[in-house]
Parts: C-alpha cells; sequence; structure tokens
C-alpha cells in the first residue's frame, strides 16, 4: 500500500479504518443512498460506509437491509412481543411510514458506521 491508503479508488486512510472504526477493509462496503426516505440526516447521494460484521439489530440503528423487496438504509429495531421476530424498518422523513416485516424475510447486511456529503 502506497500512503497508507486502501484500495483504489483510495479513499479511505488505513489508520480511520483500523484504529477509529476498528475494522478491516474487507469488513466494509460503500453504499450510495438514494431517495428521501433518510433524509434530513442522510441525502440521497451520500455515501455511507457499512460494517458488514455488524448485524445485530437488538439495539437499534442504522442498517442497510434486504426487506424482502429491495435493499435499503433505513432505521432497524426488533418488535417484541409478537409469536415471530419482526423487525421494524423506519425512515428519517415522517412522509415515509414504518413498516414491519418479519425477519425471516429480511436480510441485514450491515450497520452503518460513516457517511459523507458533498458541499
Amino acid at each position: 500500500m502506497e500512503d497508507g491508503l486502501l484500495g483504489y479508488p483510495q479513499f479511505f486512510e488505513e489508520g480511520f479504518v483500523t484504529r477509529d472504526l476498528r475494522a478491516r477493509p474487507e469488513d466494509l462496503c460503500v453504499v450510495e443512498i438514494e431517495g428521501q426516505s433518510m433524509e434530513p440526516l442522510l441525502r440521497s447521494g451520500d455515501t455511507v460506509l457499512v460494517d458488514m460484521r455488524k448485524k445485530n439489530v437488538a439495539m437499534e440503528g442504522i442498517f442497510v437491509v434486504f426487506d424482502g423487496d429491495g435493499v435499503v438504509c433505513k432505521w432497524v429495531e426488533m418488535v417484541r412481543g409478537l409469536d415471530a421476530p419482526t423487525l421494524r424498518i423506519k425512515s428519517e422523513n415522517n412522509r415515509f411510514p414504518p413498516y414491519d416485516v418479519e425477519a425471516e424475510r429480511c436480510q441485514i447486511l450491515g450497520r452503518v458506521v460513516w457517511f459523507s456529503r458533498r458541499l
């Protein structure tokens, strides 16, 4: 590696990945946000870094998840008290109502750990 940067194109310094995120490059993937459902927190065109090791939704967080229909970046939390394990998928933008999905229909791809935005 040249200049302590990982991969091509060279977006992230090695120290940021290993020290700050406590990850290895192969643990992470970059996803571009599309749509308005996570505004104002995440906007269309923002870039998020997803830690694919972090799939435990016991603590609410922003995850990239296949919800049975498509891949989305949303707030995800467990719904307690139901017979079947169920996830509540929520948007930041209140124009998009939350919805519940049986956990077996979902695939958690990872937790969002960082984002960037163009000015």
